[in-house]
């Protein structure tokens, strides 16, 4: 009968501590990284002007190593840990910047697109 009792208390005080709801975490602000492999801008070349700004996420929070191409093709450049990002091309002429993020090894889904014009001031991208 002891153990009885002992084994049914032990069983309550389970019950009770795995039932009791826990605190929901809090919302964090921590980056959420797009996985791209790092890929640089080439130094501008006297022909081109800058295009640069910085990919966030809604929060605000940056979106490190998301992919940046220029209107189509491979990814011209990555932004860094910060969500910054310089590439280039002609200045003068709009160009549509497309962001993809959460690389799978081959390809990622297009999170954003921006048209801009190179040369022109920094400019911020807000994604998921």
């Amino acid at each position: 009968m002891r153990r009885l009792a002992a084994a049914t208390a032990a069983l309550f005080l389970i019950g009770n501590t795995c039932s009791t709801p826990s605190a929901s975490p809090s919302p964090s602000l921590a980056p959420i990284d797009g996985g791209w492999p790092p890929v640089v801008s080439h130094p501008i070349q006297s022909n081109e002007a800058p295009i640069t700004g910085r990919v966030q996420h809604a929060n605000g929070s940056p979106a490190p190593h998301y992919c940046v191409i220029l209107t189509g093709g491979p990814c011209a450049v990555t932004t860094d840990a910060s969500g910054n990002f310089t590439t280039s091309f002609l200045p003068g002429f709009a160009i549509t910047l497309v962001i993809k993020g959460a690389f799978d090894g081959t390809d990622g889904p297009v999170v954003a697109t921006q048209t801009v014009t190179a040369g022109g001031p920094p400019i911020n991208v807000t994604v998921p």
